[in-house]
């Protein structure tokens, strides 16, 4: 796998590529993923004004750097100044990257309009009125939820997504503060025994026997996958080993006929 990627690394047309992909992502991807405001330290609403706007202006910027792309190599601090220097340097070794780096905007423009209709000038999200967009909440992106999921397999492979759901919902709703304000000991009792009218029906059980089978039916696989390779190995030991040192016999040079 290694030898495949060192001589994909050795085509011109493979560089060329991975350039003006580089050149979009540092210039639209990862600002909008990591630094823009559609991800930070808390959930954005998608209807946030400066959400909308940021949707409005990147199909124009991908139409104005597809037009000049010189505008992306003219040394301004974007987020890897040191990769756009290396593609500079390269840029004379890839004499296809002038028309790589229009295609690959030229399309990221269509594409952006293509699924972001909603944000246009009079679109949906215009239409709402004040109360409206108060009282909508829409997640800029799920990408933080199922990163979350990730990390949880991680560390708790046995939580089911029911629980992980239960538990990404109290903390974000601030139910604990709802309880603390609004619910009784009585309210709090009566919750604890739905939830042990739950656990005793024997979905959980049930779930953790399925889990518990198919945890082990894997182990199984692995294992044998494992011993059949080490068979495979002890055998050809044996053949190699069996078939012993056969040297070349030597020739004496007086009895070479010219």
């Amino acid at each position: 796998m290694e030898a495949n990627v060192y001589k994909a690394l050795q085509d011109t047309s493979t560089i060329t590529e991975l350039a003006a992909m580089t050149l979009y992502g540092i210039s639209v991807s990862w600002p909008y993923l990591l630094v823009a405001a559609v991800r930070g330290d808390r959930v954005r609403n998608l209807l946030d004004s400066d959400i909308i706007e940021l949707h409005r202006k990147i199909p124009g910027f991908c139409d104005a750097i597809a037009a000049d792309p010189t505008l992306l190599l003219d040394g301004k601090s974007w987020m890897n100044h040191q990769a756009i220097m290396a593609i500079c340097i390269l840029s004379a070794e890839l004499p296809e990257l002038n028309s790589a780096i229009p295609t690959m905007f030229s399309g990221s423009a269509v594409g952006w309009r293509r699924f972001t209709q909603e944000f246009l000038v009079g679109g949906p999200f215009d239409s709402l009125s004040a109360e409206q967009r108060s009282r909508i909440f829409i997640p800029a992106t799920n990408e933080g939820a199922l990163g979350s999921w990730h990390v949880n397999q991680r560390y708790s492979p046995n939580v089911t997504a029911a629980s992980f759901s239960n538990k990404i919902r109290f903390e974000r709703n601030n139910t604990e503060q709802f309880i603390e304000k609004h619910c009784t000991h009585e309210d709090q009792q009566h919750v604890m025994r739905l939830i042990g009218v739950q656990g005793a029906s024997g979905d959980n059980a049930r779930f953790r026997r399925h889990l518990l089978e198919a945890q082990q039916n894997r182990a199984w696989v692995n294992r044998q996958r494992k011993e059949e390779a080490e068979c495979k190995k002890h055998e050809e030991i044996q053949r190699v080993t069996s078939v012993g040192l056969v040297e070349r016999p030597t020739q004496d040079s007086s009895t070479i006929h010219w």
